[in-house]
């Protein structure tokens, strides 16, 4: 999807605070490309540890294990924001589109954030315009995220008028995951090897589902509201001769978004070293 983001180099005018600048594909994609490549965030328990680590060894164990357990959750965290600063651009990307309809016909109940406003865009596509298995990505993070309502009873935002059946349904739980983590509300869950606190495995597997769907549904967003590859990179091989740029050609194209995240011969991370058939 970085690749993506990168090849279609396209912008969007976005208004706030009485200002306009540009919103680029391009910075969507860094932030994705970001999250792809962290590998780890440390964190270390022994920076303000006193001495009694170095004479017990149950104490430098538990010290041992919680750098551990928080080492594994900030870095899914960590993950989480970079995916989900992409998507606040992403939101903003489409954000005139919304407001050109609304301006062209009345739409019931309207709202006024990007995210909602993107949640409605993505609720007006057909199907054939949803990324492949977009369903069953929603379905996961909704079953993750009900164990985490089960658990720790967050509260939900912009909800009332949102039907599971909905293509935003996902989207919307992604949304107020964002606002909890970014309000520092989320849970940070102790160790569960030293206390009976909730597995940080079913908070991992939230994040996990939640990175997915956020980055399907800008797939989604993106190939219905971009139009054409802008960058110089896309162009210059538009003009290059040889089976590998025919091959690029053929497949990179706009309806390729909603396959992205598929397993495949072609794929834009391999393109160039793919042998010619």
């Amino acid at each position: 999807m970085a690749e993506f983001c990168f090849y279609l180099d396209d912008t969007a005018p976005f208004e706030e605070e009485d200002s306009i600048r540009d919103v680029r594909t391009q910075v969507i994609g860094d932030w994705l490309r970001l999250a792809s490549q962290l590998e780890r965030v440390q964190i270390n328990t022994w920076k303000y540890a006193g001495e009694d680590g170095l004479y017990c060894g149950s104490v430098a164990d538990r010290y041992d294990s919680d750098a551990k357990h928080f080492t594994t959750y900030s870095t899914s965290l960590t993950r989480f924001i970079f995916v989900c600063n992409a998507l606040e651009e992403g939101y903003r990307f489409v954000v005139q589109h919304y407001d050109q309809i609304a301006r062209q016909a009345p739409i019931k109940n309207l709202v006024h954030t990007p995210g909602m406003k993107a949640a409605y865009l993505l609720d007006q596509l057909c199907e054939p315009e949803l990324p492949t298995h977009f369903r069953h990505i929603g379905d996961n993070l909704v079953v993750s995220f009900k164990d985490y309502q089960r658990t720790f009873a967050p509260q939900l935002s912009g909800m009332n008028r949102v039907s599971e059946s909905d293509a935003s349904y996902a989207l919307h739980l992604t949304r107020n995951l964002r606002n909890h983590v970014a309000h520092g509300v989320f849970p940070l869950v102790d160790n569960i090897d030293y206390s009976s606190g909730p597995p940080l495995g079913m908070l991992q597997n939230l994040l996990f589902h939640a990175c997915r769907l956020a980055t399907v549904s800008m797939q989604a967003l993106l190939g219905r509201y971009c139009d054409a590859f802008h960058s110089y990179e896309y162009e210059s091989i538009e003009n290059a001769h040889g089976g590998m740029f025919d091959r690029f050609r053929k497949n990179c194209t706009i309806e390729y978004s909603t396959k992205l995240h598929l397993n495949g011969d072609f794929t834009l991370n391999n393109w160039v070293n793919h042998e010619d058939t």
